[in-house]
């Protein structure tokens, strides 16, 4: 009775091995229209980019699913962390040249406003008014005039009421650069100075339909083993192509 289930146990096993098998042979002999000169399978197996590539079926009851990570050379680390490097240096330099537009438009303003009591202009301190007084993207003139004793009335009125200060106030809240970390207001989220990554992955997971055609069903880039980009394709082969093309490309 114990070898009986012995058996059993090798039995289902060997059925699980094989169906994952055959799903993995079935993504890795897929051909995109995209590009067929090599199916999936020579394209990541044998992209220089990657110095480890691992296939792995990961289908549920419901869908088969089947899933290829690739770990990255050095080579490839270098250049993208050289390339965030020359990014985030480009975008320094955007910010800090709005800062001190802003900060020289604003001076102008401070020196027109200024009463007797007024300190002179001084930018790291004008900096710091302006993001205690803008909050949820609007700024109170008054209370920046408050913090440094300008005069009460007088701000530019007509067509421009008090809207130039307040822009520029608005400018130096929205963008910062403590040397480590930039914000700008035209950025979707602050850019923190790069790091050389320690290890850095692709995750793609291939969806198999009904009629054994293949597509991408998502791809996820990761660094130091944490996920930074999930792409969901929603596009069918247009997504396909953006997601996979890179494993094509040979030198």
């Amino acid at each position: 009775m114990k070898s009986l289930k012995i058996l059993a146990s090798v039995a289902v096993l060997t059925t699980l091995t094989a169906c994952g098998g055959s799903n993995v042979k079935t993504v890795k002999n897929y051909t995109f229209d995209f590009n067929k000169s090599m199916n999936v399978g020579t394209a990541i197996d044998g992209t220089p980019q990657c110095k480890k590539v691992l296939w792995k079926d990961e289908s549920t009851k419901e869908q088969k699913f089947v899933s290829v990570t690739c770990t990255f050379t050095d080579e490839e680390l270098k250049k993208d962390f050289e390339a965030e490097t020359k990014y985030f240096q480009e975008v320094k330099e955007k910010v800090d040249k709005t800062i001190q537009d802003a900060l020289q438009d604003l001076e102008k303003e401070y020196n027109r406003m200024k009463t007797e009591s007024s300190p002179e202009f001084n930018r790291e301190k004008v900096i710091i008014a302006a993001q205690k007084v803008c909050q949820n993207n609007e700024c109170d003139i008054s209370a920046f005039g408050k913090e440094f004793n300008l005069k009460e009335k007088g701000w530019r009125t007509g067509i421009f009421l008090d809207t130039v200060a307040k822009n520029y106030l608005k400018k130096l809240a929205q963008n910062t650069d403590d040397g480590k970390r930039v914000c700008g207001d035209w950025l979707e989220e602050c850019q923190d100075e790069p790091q050389m990554p320690q290890s850095m992955e692709a995750k793609i997971t291939f969806v198999i339909n009904t009629d054994n055609s293949v597509n991408v069903s998502k791809g996820e880039f990761l660094k130091d083993g944490k996920i930074i980009q999930t792409v969901e394709n929603k596009y069918q082969e247009r997504g396909n192509r953006a997601i996979l093309e890179p494993f094509y490309e040979r030198k």
